[in-house]
């Protein structure tokens, strides 16, 4: 989850008490640690400002004499970089490490929360984009800017990289749970690519495999010459915590641009995607307008639905994948926000999944 204002609200619902903090400039990305769920990282210009919920430690508390009220939340400071926001952050599974990077400049960082002291990779001449630890901690993926993308064992920190297709970047990537296989959206690309690990932590054998889309790598835009393909529509994917659905952010030339595609899927021992149907964000005119949309089984209705979405001023699009307790299943959140980037998010969607 992104934040471009300066500012990150958090609602704690089982109270409907707010937090606002206002402290941080340039705010870029947040992330929840897991594990420890009422600690909150907010990545802002020149590092990570750590947000914990409740009371102060006991020591905090006696360095600050104070004796009044006990404070709602508290914040310690991870630095990084002066002038460069942290734009990716990713937690480690048990919640000790953070990586985060930054599209300002071209060095990564990971903290070891509780010492506060960081360590800095350096991979390349070129901006990293993106950081996702894998769901056993064995792996850390990152992409820079100009393609390349890379990948850490984390036991003895030795690392491997490859490069994209001239032109294309890796714009989004997503984890099997088993940490088995990445997948990876590139731009300039109607379809995904999966790295398999075959051997076992902390190995790095890595097999890569073109992974074709129902419906969007064999669709064939109407304004384009016979034999061309939906090529740089996959804006975006996300994979919930089971490896059951996929949802994939799509844009033009797709004929359903602006709607989300969602596929069942199966990863061993190779990915398998079947298409499902398409879901639609939402449509919003102003902060408070919306309309509730939902999966299309139609073509036609799914295309009416995608253009009248796709003409409004709000067309930023998020996914992210929530697991459903006690029951097999997910929450696909679809955030939905302005295109330039100038407003955050404005209309959350939730769409529950059983499988």
């Amino acid at each position: 989850m992104h934040a471009t204002a300066c500012q990150v609200c958090l609602t704690r619902c089982d109270a409907s008490i707010g937090f606002l903090l206002l402290l941080h400039v340039q705010v870029s990305s947040v992330a929840w640690r897991p594990v420890h769920s009422s600690m909150l990282a907010v990545g802002c210009e020149g590092g990570v400002a750590l947000w914990s919920l409740g009371r102060l430690p006991l020591a905090a508390s006696n360095r600050s004499g104070g004796s009044g009220p006990p404070a709602a939340g508290w914040v310690t400071f991870l630095p990084f970089k002066k002038g460069c926001r942290v734009s990716s952050l990713s937690w480690s599974p048990d919640g000790r490490l953070l990586a985060g990077s930054s599209s300002d400049c071209n060095r990564m960082t990971v903290w070891d929360v509780a010492l506060g002291v960081g360590a800095n990779l350096r991979l390349g001449l070129q901006p990293v984009t993106c950081v996702l630890w894998s769901p056993d901690g064995n792996y850390l993926f990152a992409a820079a800017r100009t393609g390349r993308f890379f990948m850490y064992e984390t036991t003895t920190w030795s690392v491997r990289s490859w490069d994209t297709p001239r032109g294309s970047a890796v714009t989004a990537a997503a984890w099997a749970p088993d940490s088995s296989v990445v997948l990876l959206a590139m731009s300039n690309s109607s379809y995904l690519v999966a790295l398999h690990l075959v051997g076992e932590a902390p190995k790095l054998i890595e097999q890569l495999l073109p992974i074709m889309l129902p419906g969007v790598s064999d669709i064939q835009p109407e304004d384009q010459p016979a034999g061309t393909t939906t090529a740089a529509c996959i804006q975006s994917i996300a994979w919930d915590p089971t490896g059951n659905r996929l949802a994939v952010i799509l844009g033009k030339p797709h004929p359903a641009a602006g709607t989300v595609a969602l596929y069942s899927t199966a990863y061993s021992p190779v990915v398998e995607c079947k298409l499902i149907g398409y879901t639609q964000p939402g449509v919003a005119d102003g902060a408070q307008a919306h309309q509730r949309k939902s999966l299309a089984d139609e073509d036609d209705s799914s295309d009416a639905r995608a253009d009248e979405w796709s003409q409004k001023s709000y067309s930023r699009l998020q996914l992210a994948f929530a697991p459903v307790a006690g029951k097999a299943g997910a929450v696909l959140s679809m955030g939905l926000g302005s295109s330039d980037g100038s407003r955050a998010l404005q209309l959350v969607r939730n769409v529950p999944m059983y499988f």
